[in-house]
């Protein structure tokens, strides 16, 4: 076997491959809890209420690309993935929506939670992709077809958590 010659000069770059799939920057939840033996606040029958988040529960996003105030949750702009959920005890059914306050508008509108006994407690889910360009102001409402508590004591010595909203930025 000989010698093996020098190295030839480099060939033409191939073509770029497909995109990777789209990745999350970061997570944030928000809560409306309250302490051991308080039971949820009252929401009005056949009218849309506001969820009482009250708490940043956890996640790296608050403050920065979202913050809570006023049970409402302002997100700078940006793609997110927002889920949400809320229940009610008594009543015969609950459900949600997520709602643009600041441009006065409804960005979904979550599932029917119907029980065919009154002494039951029932969830609604909401679940949306949001894509904005400026800051805006969201809430998650409620909407019973009774009034209602968002919640009854729960049966340990923890926080009652009777509504969660789970917001992922994406990339």
């Amino acid at each position: 076997q000989g010698v093996t010659g020098p190295t030839g000069a480099q060939g033409i770059q191939g073509v770029t491959g497909p995109a990777g799939a789209t990745g999350s920057v970061g997570v944030q939840i928000y809560v409306y809890q309250e302490p051991d033996g308080v039971n949820g606040t009252n929401y009005t029958s056949t009218k849309w209420n506001t969820v009482p988040f009250n708490t940043v529960q956890s996640g790296n996003l608050n403050g920065g690309s979202s913050s809570l105030s006023s049970n409402q949750v302002t997100l700078q702009s940006g793609n997110y993935s927002i889920k949400g959920t809320a229940g009610c005890w008594n009543g015969t059914a609950i459900q949600s929506r997520l709602r643009n306050i600041t441009d006065s508008t409804t960005l979904a509108v979550g599932t029917n939670g119907i029980a065919t006994v009154a002494d039951a407690y029932k969830y609604t889910f909401v679940i949306h992709y949001l894509s904005i360009s400026s800051a805006k102001v969201i809430e998650m409402q409620v909407f019973p077809t009774s009034t209602t508590a968002a919640g009854l004591n729960g049966p340990s010595t923890e926080v009652n958590t009777y509504a969660q909203i789970f917001i992922t930025k994406l990339n």
